[in-house]
């Protein structure tokens, strides 16, 4: 017995992987920039953010139809040949709330985060590759891609928690872990 998935696209711009791979791109970026302040790297991340959030907006604003419903924007690329690994997003009605929250409460964190000096190069790259393993989370739909981002979102909260978190931060990153 053959299964028939109905998949709707509008477009073959591969919005959704740019949108995943810019953060984490942009974040290594940080490690280049000089080192000469917090304000050009926080702004640097903030602007980025931003950036992120208005892709996401414009994709759901101008390429998404809320009365069709189907996977839209889906994207499929062939991975890994040997494995049989694909790279696939695509957005449904459910993932379009979480997706934009992620954009708008990350963009609220980086802004907040001003305060923070000690190794904010690090501080700001881990930001932006949590960013980006979020997003991936919410537009996977491959078991093997969403691991990945799980865990490519996991560890930089981990290291985030762990080295500018509060009082019990040890105690706290790894009870988040478990």
């Amino acid at each position: 017995m053959t299964q028939v998935y109905l998949v709707f696209t509008t477009n073959h711009f591969p919005f959704l992987t740019r949108i995943v791979v810019l953060p984490i791109f942009a974040g290594s970026l940080i490690l280049f920039l000089p080192h000469r302040g917090n304000r050009v790297i926080h702004l640097y991340t903030i602007c980025i953010s931003m950036l992120e959030l208005l892709l996401t907006t414009y994709a759901f604003c101008y390429h998404f139809q809320s009365d069709h419903p189907l996977i839209q924007l889906v994207e499929d690329y062939k991975w890994i040949a040997l494995l049989d690994f694909h790279w696939r997003l695509g957005i449904d009605g459910l993932s379009i709330g979480p997706i934009l929250l992620t954009g708008f409460i990350t963009t609220l964190a980086t802004l907040a985060a001003w305060p923070v000096t000690r190794d904010s190069q690090l501080f700001h790259f881990l930001m932006l590759a949590m960013y980006s393993g979020q997003i991936g989370l919410f537009y996977s739909r491959d078991l093997l891609f969403f691991f990945l981002m799980w865990e490519l979102e996991l560890i930089p909260v981990y290291l985030l928690v762990s080295l500018w978190g509060g009082k019990k931060r040890l105690y706290s990153a790894i009870k988040f872990i478990l």
